[in-house]
């Protein structure tokens, strides 16, 4: 408990400073859809300064591809004096994508479909893929009401990719985004992620609104050496998600309200917490570039829980119930100038266990730096951290903790064509459970050939 309030409180601390440098020597750009009110929901604002490219009415193609080298990546099961490990790969990928952008009068459409493959220099059956699709719908039937809708899917074998990456939409997360952070044993996943989200506005001032998601993830079994790991299945879950807010916007720059939520997350193949959360939002507008929203408040969950006894040279699967208030609380921070970027976020709240475990207790941080260091050069930074605690039904509790972090440089060519060098180090730590690695080190070089085609008006 004191690791996760200790997570939240610095990624607060560190919102602070930053929101003194604000940077208003160039208003945004103004869109002609209407703006959903201000409530805890299931997307975090993408990360790009105001000189960036912001794509309306447009075709965006880009084709990467290009060599990484992964260490700990391959399972070498025991032979004689050897004992099991794990060793590095050489592999080439390719990565091509297409997105449609489209806002007509009342109406913004956007499609997006990423397909990828990669394979291994050293293991010719080591060979992984990835099909990710996204939809997003915004449809303003008058002028008081916005409907927003979002279907994305994901079925990908390569550990290093999520569901909803889609340049022209705002990434999943917040308090009802999928718990997804990589680099788990490397299967074969299937996402499928549906957001739903309704507002009406009663008078200039005062919003009420509907939020209602579902979320589906299946794993195909491990297939690793017993002596490397005995993980052999990740747990798939199928979480629903409801919420009603009401928003009341008190100045020009700030607007607070009450928000009910309810989860239902059911971990196969019997697991299942359904909880009840009251949160209190604040939302501020700091200027024309910044903004920040701070939330918590109490969730009140029910838990039925499937765990394995060892009794003598059987494994038998006992249940228990619990059921008990815990805290929740969260906040998510943007600034962006005209060559800058910072993004903050964090959240403390109940999930299903991303894979590993059933219901958990997470702690999620994040901080993202874009920064444009000449007309040619961008540099992004990323760090993560996830703390997850299974909800202890026996005496050993269960836990995972991830930290990513990671550096991206890009460098423009021509118009249209881009050299990127990343690098990225995850750390996976578990008690109560087998994972992978603890350690891994991705570095990559590719090559991007990108297209622009506007749609005019």
């Amino acid at each position: 408990m004191q690791r996760r309030l200790l997570i939240f409180v610095l990624a607060l601390a560190a919102a602070i400073p930053v929101a003194a440098q604000t940077d208003t020597s160039q208003s945004s750009p103004q869109s002609s859809q209407p703006v959903m009110p201000a409530h805890v929901g299931s997307e975090t604002p993408g990360l790009a300064s105001q000189s960036d490219l912001e794509y309306k009415n447009v075709i965006v193609a880009s084709f990467l591809g290009g060599a990484m080298y992964e260490d700990n990546a391959i399972a070498v099961a025991a032979t004689g004096s050897t004992p099991a490990h794990f060793t590095g790969d050489k592999r080439f990928f390719a990565q091509p994508s297409i997105a449609y952008q489209r806002t007509h009068r009342n109406t913004r459409i956007t499609v997006s479909y990423a397909p990828g493959i990669d394979g291994s220099i050293q293991n010719a059956s080591g060979a992984s893929y990835t099909h990710n699709l996204s939809a997003d719908v915004q449809f303003s039937p008058f002028s008081r009401m916005i409907i927003h809708l979002r279907q994305d899917y994901s079925v990908s074998t390569n550990p290093f990719e999520s569901v909803g990456k889609v340049s022209v939409l705002p990434s999943l997360g917040g308090y009802f985004g999928p718990n997804y952070d990589g680099v788990l044993p490397s299967t074969k996943r299937t996402s499928l992620i549906s957001t739903a989200e309704l507002s009406y506005v009663m008078t200039p001032r005062t919003s009420l609104g509907f939020t209602g998601g579902y979320q589906r993830f299946d794993y195909n079994p491990i297939v690793a050496p017993n002596s490397v790991t005995a993980l052999t299945t990740l747990i798939g879950a199928r979480d629903i998600n409801a919420s009603m807010f009401f928003t009341r916007q008190m100045t020009k720059r700030n607007s607070v309200g009450l928000q009910y939520a309810f989860m239902d997350i059911h971990s196969l193949p019997s697991a299942r917490t359904q909880s009840h959360g009251l949160l209190l939002f604040d939302s501020w507008q700091l200027s024309r570039h910044t903004s920040l929203m701070v939330y918590g408040g109490a969730e009140f969950s029910r838990s039925h829980n499937v765990f394995p006894v060892q009794l003598g040279p059987f494994t038998l699967l006992a249940s228990a119930d619990t059921s008990g208030w815990r805290p929740t609380a969260g906040l998510a921070y943007q600034w962006s100038g005209e060559r800058n970027a910072i993004q903050i976020q964090a959240v403390h709240r109940l999930s299903d266990g991303g894979g590993l475990m059933s219901t958990v207790s997470m702690t999620y941080g994040a901080i993202g730096w874009h920064t444009r260091l000449t007309r040619r050069w961008t540099m992004d930074t990323t760090f993560r951290v996830t703390d997850q605690e299974g909800l202890s039904l026996t005496n050993q509790s269960s836990a995972f903790r991830s930290y990513w972090g990671g550096l991206s440089l890009s460098r423009t060519v021509t118009r249209n064509f881009s050299i990127q060098f990343e690098y990225a180090h995850i750390n996976q730590t578990g008690t109560g459970l087998t994972t992978s690695p603890t350690d891994h080190n991705l570095y990559q070089m590719g090559i991007q050939y990108y297209l622009v085609k506007p749609l005019g008006r």
